[in-house]
């Protein structure tokens, strides 16, 4: 009966190729960078819904703190780039850039991108 559980349990969670398929991460390339370990990747990816740059960077917005907005979007995007989270890293990235080229205009809009994309990130690093 126990056996028969652990099964469906184990049905249910998302597995971590279908994780990176997902969200566009090179597998190979990860997995290859944390020693072949799917366990250890899949540990720092639950160790980065703990993190809280992203709740820093949201603070930071509502704000208008456009230092600790350029400060807390550079960590976002080096923790993705990390992770080979790459399309959150690129949100981040052009988040940092139009912070550094005072093009705050545009901020808002990239933001809610990227907010959007963090979520599907979070919510999918949940399945796992």
């Amino acid at each position: 009966m126990v056996y028969f559980i652990q099964r469906i349990y184990h049905k249910s969670k998302m597995e971590l190729k279908e994780f990176c398929i997902k969200l566009e991460i090179d597998y190979t390339n990860m997995i290859s960078k944390f020693g072949n370990n799917e366990m250890l990747y899949n540990r720092f990816l639950k160790k980065f819904l703990q993190d809280k740059t992203y709740s820093e960077l949201e603070n930071a917005m509502g704000k208008e703190n456009y230092n600790d907005i350029e400060k807390t979007a550079h960590t976002l995007k080096g923790v993705s780039a990390n992770l080979g989270i790459t399309r959150l890293y690129k949100l981040s990235d052009e988040l940092v850039k139009l912070v550094r080229t005072k093009q705050y205009e545009n901020l808002t809009k990239t933001y809610e991108k990227l907010r959007e994309e963090y979520k599907i990130t979070k919510e999918m690093i949940n399945e796992l």
